[in-house]
C-alpha cells in the first residue's frame, strides 16, 4: 500500500488562501438562482434559492386577512431579500394607501429612517422605490443603507430589497444584479 504524504504549506500561503476564501462574492454570475412568485407573476435573481429559508406570516389588518411569503439571502456584508404579500380585498385598488402602508411597516420591522420614497417602474410596472438607513438592521449588526422596490401586481404587493452594511463593490454589484434581473409577467 502507497503511503502520500500531505504537504503542509507555509503559513504565508494559508492567510493568502484564507483571505482570498472570505473575499469572495456571494456567488458567482452562473450560479445565482432564477426564484420565482407563487402565482408565478415575479421572478428575481438571488444568489441562492431563497424559497429554501422563506417565511410566512398572517396579519389581521383593519382591511382584511394579510398573508406575507419572506426570503432572504446572506452573504459579507450583504442581505438580498424578496418578498410577497396577498392583498386583502379592501384594500385592493388603493395603490398610494398601499405603498405607504408597507413603507411605514416595512420601516417599522427594518428599524430605519427614510431617506428618500419616489416613483420608479419595474420591469414597465409602476413602482416605489425607499432609500433607507439604520444604525442596526431589524435591532442587529452595524450601520447599515437599504433600498427596496415594491411593486403591485394582480392581488399582490412585492418588496425586492437589499441591505448593506459593508459596502463593497461585489456588493454594490450584487444589488444591481438582482433589482436589474426583475421580470413581471404581463
Amino acid at each position: 500500500m502507497k503511503v502520500q504524504r500531505l504537504r503542509v504549506l507555509p503559513p504565508w500561503q494559508l492567510v493568502a488562501l484564507l483571505v482570498s476564501a472570505l473575499m469572495l462574492p456571494l456567488a458567482s454570475a452562473d450560479d445565482w438562482v432564477t426564484v420565482t412568485s407563487k402565482d408565478n407573476k415575479v421572478s428575481v435573481l438571488f444568489p441562492e434559492d431563497i424559497k429554501k429559508n422563506q417565511q410566512t406570516q398572517v396579519e389581521r389588518t383593519i382591511a382584511g386577512r394579510v398573508t406575507t411569503y419572506f426570503g432572504e439571502s446572506h452573504g459579507d456584508g450583504i442581505i438580498l431579500a424578496g418578498s410577497g404579500a396577498d392583498l386583502p380585498k379592501l384594500a385592493r385598488g388603493r395603490d398610494n394607501s398601499i405603498y405607504s402602508t408597507t413603507k411605514k411597516g416595512f420601516l417599522k420591522e427594518a428599524k430605519g429612517t427614510e431617506v428618500s420614497f419616489k416613483e420608479t417602474k419595474v420591469d414597465g410596472v409602476a413602482a416605489r422605490e425607499l432609500i433607507y438607513k439604520g444604525k442596526a438592521y431589524r435591532g442587529k449588526g452595524g450601520a447599515y443603507t437599504g433600498r427596496a422596490v415594491m411593486f403591485i401586481v394582480n392581488n399582490r404587493v412585492y418588496i425586492v430589497n437589499s441591505v448593506i452594511t459593508k459596502s463593497t463593490p461585489a456588493n454594490s454589484a450584487a444589488t444591481k444584479k438582482m433589482f436589474d434581473s426583475v421580470k413581471v409577467a404581463k
